[in-house]
C-alpha cells in the first residue's frame, strides 16, 4: 500500500483523523521549505492550519505533512541556496518511517474540491502501520467510486453539482455515483 487518494471536505477529514489518532498515536510535521527547522511537530492533524482547505490551484501544490508515530524525532534536510542562505525540508529522504499527508480539500476561489492523499515510499514497519490504519478507516467510512474514495460530505457536494478534480485546469473527471 503506497498511495491512497481520496476526496474529503473538513468534516470528512476530521472523521478519519479522529479515528486514526484515537487508535494510533501520531504526530505531523510540515514538509515545505522553511528558513529554519520547525521546532515542534503538530500533535494532531486537527491543529494543522486550514485543514481541508486547498492553498494552491492543484492538489499537488497544496501543503503536505509527514506523519510519524508519536515521539518520532523528525530530521530536517538543509539545502544551501546558490543565492545564499538555506532552506530546511522535512521529507522521506531524511525520515524513512513516515507517511506523506496532503489534506488538500476545498479550493475556495473556485469551489472545487481537490483530492487528498496519503503516500509513502518506505517499506518501514512504522510507515506501513500508519498507512494500514488510515486505509482501514477510509475503507469503512468512505465510498469507492471510479477508483477513488469519497467522503460523505464530498459525495453530497458531488450530487449537488460540485466539481472534484486534481487541479483547476484539469477536466472534470468524476460523474455522480448511482
Amino acid at each position: 500500500m503506497e498511495r491512497i487518494q481520496f476526496y474529503a471536505l473538513k468534516p470528512d477529514l476530521i472523521s478519519i483523523i479522529q479515528k486514526v489518532e484515537l487508535d494510533l498515536g501520531v504526530t505531523y510535521m510540515h514538509t515545505f521549505p522553511l528558513t529554519q527547522p520547525q521546532k515542534q511537530p503538530f500533535d494532531s492533524a486537527l491543529n494543522l492550519p486550514n485543514l481541508g482547505l486547498a492553498n494552491a490551484d492543484s492538489s499537488i501544490g497544496c501543503d503536505s505533512y509527514l506523519i510519524a508515530l508519536m515521539g518520532y524525532q523528525f530530521i530536517p534536510r538543509v539545502v544551501q541556496l546558490e543565492a545564499g542562505g538555506s532552506h530546511c525540508f522535512y521529507d522521506q529522504l531524511s525520515n524513512e518511517d513516515t507517511v506523506v499527508f496532503r489534506p488538500a480539500g476545498l479550493y475556495v476561489e473556485t469551489g472545487e474540491v481537490f483530492y487528498s492523499e496519503l503516500s509513502t515510499l518506505s517499506r518501514d514497519k512504522n510507515a506501513q502501520l500508519i498507512m494500514r490504519r488510515f486505509y482501514k478507516v477510509i475503507k469503512k467510512q468512505f465510498v469507492k467510486h471510479d477508483g477513488v474514495w469519497l467522503g460523505a460530505e464530498v459525495l453530497n457536494l458531488l450530487k449537488s453539482g460540485g466539481r472534484l478534480t486534481a487541479a483547476s485546469q484539469a477536466p472534470y473527471a468524476l460523474s455522480i455515483p448511482k
